[in-house]
């Protein structure tokens, strides 16, 4: 099944929020439904965008600074 145009969608959004990553302007994550960080993240997740780029930006890059055990060929953190 090719999800392509959903994960595009998706990631289209990533600005809606006031910053990247579907952060806030005060580096928030959880600012609502559908396009949280966290809400994107399980909806890509879910789409089996575990790994690519955005998703390893949105766990463990400005997003999430503290995630320093995030492992992108499984998607899990440690």
């Amino acid at each position: 099944m090719n999800n392509q145009s959903d994960v595009d969608a998706i990631i289209a959004r990533r600005y809606d929020n006031g910053a990247d990553l579907w952060t806030t302007d005060d580096k928030r994550i959880c600012k609502g439904s559908p396009f949280s960080t966290l809400d994107s993240l399980f909806m890509l997740s879910e789409l089996g965008e575990t790994s690519s780029p955005i998703v390893v930006d949105s766990c463990c890059g400005e997003a999430y600074p503290e995630a320093d055990h995030f492992h992108a060929s499984t998607g899990r953190f440690s």
